[in-house]
């Protein structure tokens, strides 16, 4: 391996072994990593030569495409924080993180140039770079990427990078409505991949790993940087469409991937899986939930690889625990665990008044790991509440068996995972409560075959206003992203309450849930 005491050095490629290897394929397009070096030195300058300083932030809104992993090479050579953005994301919400992260610098692709130019014009100091638009230059501040770079040598900028540099800005759902900035450092990342590879063995020089999972979430990005790391080749596709995913394994004889489980269970119910070569893949990885005894024994037999669950969120980046191949064994009946902590790592399940539970009793989940994030960028009080003494409050709650094999049983805040995106109801309520036929609504999870869960509304209406279930649905559709928006409204006279005021959720909750081992999925 390459010597790598910060993030940027994973970017490096000068009298490498790996020079002439493969960084990355897309769309049939090749790059080595001695290009991916010159590539991420130009951008890197260009950022420099433009004024971005240490810990400024970059900002990038694209699907997968070639120039992503160049961007984040570039943003961490030039010591900028890299800020992803969900591309699923409505025009208020990306704005919104634009000038939460006081980003100074955006690359857009054309795809998103709609929301590029409304930047633009609603704030025109945003610096704003044009991606794959060769020959579209724009007044003001939108320029193309070939335009923007064109006077930027390739030579390393060699700028002097400490560990506790601001690496990248991830942004969560928030439990307030508003989206919260997770930012983690150089030593964060490089601590958690030496840990992820000690427990796992993944990635080597000669792996090849499937990147479909957009990579402005932190379980691709994650991989993404984590190959690199470790000088592996990664085939990344613009975005997770079954039957490409299917024909790249054979094509491209990747050995690694990592997916969410509504996409294994998408990929073996295809009719072209029973045709597909997998010979060359020996190991899954997924997250966000746990597998169904009855989709894993299909997998596996579809498979015939290795399956390992990964349990974590954006400020762990994405590492709590771990559940091994041999505990996918159906006779170890281990399946609904989410495993044991990683070594350097602690877990505690603890009460109301933060004292330890005992096995089998439920409590908080809590973690503390070299690879905890810093904090909520510009939120004191939402990052005091979730970190306590060094200790991650997860809002998960949880247990463990007398093996020390940790549990899901619920979550503590309201949030709800659907197709492995987190959405708060809080959000989705803030725009129900926009529309003037609304009164009260409350939002919550309902389970989901396909999606694990899925919004639903509660609604109340105010007197003498009428809205039908489509029209309020198509409502939240132009004030959030698509998948946050509800699935299914209930109309009601009341919203049940407990004497405080607060309205009671879980009771809302529980008929859905009823009869479930788990009251999420």
């Amino acid at each position: 391996m390459r010597p790598v005491s910060c993030l940027a050095d994973i970017f490096r490629a000068e009298n490498s072994s790996i020079a002439t290897s493969k960084a990355y394929i897309f769309q049939d397009r090749t790059t080595t990593y001695e290009k991916l070096n010159k590539d991420t030195n130009r951008y890197a300058n260009a950022m420099i030569n433009k004024g971005i300083n240490v810990n400024d932030r970059v900002a990038i809104l694209d699907k997968n495409s070639a120039e992503f992993p160049v961007i984040v090479g570039a943003s961490l050579k030039a010591r900028a924080t890299l800020v992803p953005i969900n591309f699923r994301l409505s025009y208020e919400e990306v704005e919104f993180i634009i000038l939460d992260s006081e980003a100074k610098l955006l690359f857009v692709s054309s795809e998103f140039s709609d929301i590029a130019h409304e930047l633009q014009k609603q704030h025109p100091k945003l610096e704003i770079v044009l991606l794959q638009a060769a020959n579209e230059n724009k007044t003001g501040a939108i320029v193309s990427l070939e335009s923007w770079h064109i006077n930027s040598t390739g030579d390393d900028p060699q700028l002097n990078h400490q560990a506790c540099d601001q690496a990248i800005q991830l942004y969560t759902s928030g439990t307030t409505g508003k989206p919260k900035g997770v930012y983690h450092t150089n030593q964060h990342y490089l601590k958690g991949f030496d840990a992820l590879g000690s427990a796992t063995q993944i990635i080597a020089d000669n792996e090849v790993q499937l990147i479909c999972m957009p990579l402005f979430h932190i379980a691709a990005l994650i991989n993404l940087l984590n190959g690199l790391y470790y000088g592996s080749c990664q085939i990344i596709t613009r975005e997770f469409i079954p039957t490409d995913v299917l024909a790249s394994i054979p094509k491209y004889k990747v050995s690694t991937t990592l997916f969410a489980p509504v996409i294994i269970q998408m990929l073996v119910d295809m009719p072209e899986a029973k045709t597909t070569d997998f010979s060359s893949l020996t190991r899954i990885f997924y997250g966000s939930a746990p597998i169904a005894q009855t989709i894993l024994k299909k997998s596996q037999a579809t498979f015939n690889c290795e399956f390992w669950q990964l349990y974590g969120m954006t400020e762990n980046i994405g590492m709590a625990t771990f559940l091994t191949p041999d505990d996918h064994r159906p006779e170890r009946n281990k399946l609904l665990s989410c495993g044991k902590p990683y070594a350097g790592s602690k877990l505690r399940i603890v009460g109301a008044n933060g004292e330890d539970m005992p096995t089998g009793e439920v409590g908080e989940i809590t973690t503390q790991a070299d690879w905890t994030m810093c904090g909520y960028w510009n939120r004191p009080e939402a990052t005091k509440d979730t970190l306590v003494d060094g200790w991650l409050y997860t809002g998960d709650a949880g247990y463990y068996d007398d093996e020390g094999y940790l549990y899901i049983h619920d979550r503590l805040k309201d949030m709800i995972v659907s197709g492995g995106e987190n959405i708060y109801p809080a959000e989705v309520e803030n725009a129900l409560f926009s529309h003037p036929a609304i009164a009260e609504a409350a939002v919550f999870g309902i389970p989901d075959d396909k999606w694990g869960e899925s919004v639903k509304a509660t609604v109340v209406l105010k007197p003498g206003h009428n809205a039908s279930e489509e029209e309020i649905i198509q409502f939240t559709r132009e004030k959030i992203a698509p998948y946050k928006t509800p699935k299914s409204i209930d109309f009601i006279g009341m919203l049940p309450r407990n004497t405080a005021g607060k309205i009671l959720k879980r009771e809302l909750r529980a008929p859905y849930w009823e009869g479930k081992a788990r009251a999420i999925s």
